[in-house]
């Protein structure tokens, strides 16, 4: 035969934690034993909202993102045929066109160009 015994403490408090003793003495022999009852510090509840919160809108980011790349994934290009198109260069390139136009001419003036400081033989062919 086997005993349980459970000690049960209703409306927990400061008093209640601490050292308490187990004693058991039966036909077999006597043991004791100590058991301390500590408080532990919960999760403060600030930080748990705040953490379903941040993951609420971590989620609401990513469905708003996979949703926008499909949507563009699914977007078919405009090209008429036969219409002749020619690459955009982006804000950001330093390959493009008009920067290239922009060099040159700021670096070539007018009386640059007559060719009297070019060596003469490039002038005979």
């Amino acid at each position: 035969n086997v005993i349980r015994s459970t000690l049960i403490i209703q409306k927990v408090g400061r008093s209640n934690f601490g050292e308490y003793g187990c004693r058991v003495k039966n036909e077999m022999g006597e043991v004791s034993t100590a058991i301390k009852l500590k408080a532990v510090d919960a999760l403060p509840l600030l930080i748990m909202v705040a953490a379903a919160i941040g993951g609420l809108l971590l989620t609401i980011v990513l469905i708003v993102i996979g949703i926008t790349c499909r949507k563009v994934a699914k977007t078919p290009l405009n090209i008429s045929p036969g219409a002749k198109t020619s690459p955009q260069p982006d804000r950001f390139s330093n390959s493009s066109s008009d920067t290239k136009a922009n060099t040159i001419s700021s670096l070539s003036a007018p009386d640059d160009l007559d060719g009297s400081d070019s060596l003469p033989e490039y002038h005979a062919n």
